[in-house]
């Protein structure tokens, strides 16, 4: 219907349909989001481009360059992390507000494995928004409207259950009061502080270890800003695409959100 110039998915959704369409129209660049896949899915993705004459200058994945094991191939692969989404605010989302020391936010069941930070508060509430977890958290929130809740936490938590940062780690840091990450295994923490500190720029441990309030906030509010939003992303993604229209386009909003 719309012919576009440009066709972005996840590889995961990607149809032989899909394939047929892109084949047959050669101007069209397609660009193909490769997060969770395996080395051998990778392989494959990249010799059906290149057998059907798919034009894809590269694929991306949401992991950062440290913590990415797989190989480039043909296709070049190139890392756009998640960010804040700096829109958020804008949305006329009503959520209750209420004053908890600690909302620990997870997509795993956290059972056992963090009793000693628990142990740290007196009050705290566990949420995830993955209705699987229903009957392990306090409560499953809604991604809509989820950013409101980050305000309500004198210390906002976010675990993962694999080495990664969702969009809402950024979400938190933007929206939130004091945020830290915590790996399901404790074995990572030494390698999440490394990739934080390199993605953020700072020397500060959000990292979680003990309770402490020496982590500077405000400075890496405006970190997120400048570098890992929404914007950041899409400014990364057509500067890769040698669109320097839209990448000062987006450079200028940018410093706009950042001054605001």
């Amino acid at each position: 219907t719309f012919q576009p110039e440009l066709f972005v998915a996840h590889a995961g959704a990607l149809t032989a349909d899909i394939v047929k369409y892109l084949s047959s129209n050669k101007r069209i660049e397609c660009i193909f989001n490769i997060t969770g896949s395996q080395q051998e899915n990778l392989d494959a993705l990249d010799t059906l481009i290149q057998n059907n004459g798919i034009r894809s200058p590269f694929f991306f994945t949401n992991q950062p360059d440290e913590l990415n094991s797989l190989l480039e191939r043909k296709t070049k692969l190139i890392s756009i992390m998640h960010g804040a989404d700096s829109f958020l605010a804008q949305q006329p989302v009503n959520v209750e507000s209420y004053d908890v020391e600690l909302g620990v936010f997870t997509n795993y069941d956290i059972k056992d494995r963090l009793n000693d930070v628990l142990s740290d508060y007196e009050s705290y509430h566990l949420l995830s928004s993955d209705g699987n977890l229903a009957d392990v958290v306090d409560s499953v929130v809604q991604p809509i409207g989820i950013h409101k809740l980050y305000r309500n936490y004198k210390t906002s938590l976010i675990t993962n259950e694999s080495l990664y940062f969702p969009q809402s780690f950024f979400d938190s840091l933007l929206y939130g009061n004091s945020t830290y990450f915590k790996p399901k295994y404790s074995s990572q923490d030494s390698k999440a502080r490394e990739v934080i500190n390199s993605i953020l720029d700072t020397d500060q441990n959000l990292v979680y270890n003990k309770k402490e309030s020496n982590v500077d906030f405000d400075s890496l509010k405006k970190t997120v800003l400048q570098k890992h939003t929404c914007l950041s992303r899409v400014k990364r993604m057509f500067s890769k695409l040698k669109c320097s229209k839209i990448e000062t386009a987006m450079t200028k909003m940018i410093e706009e959100t950042t001054n605001d």
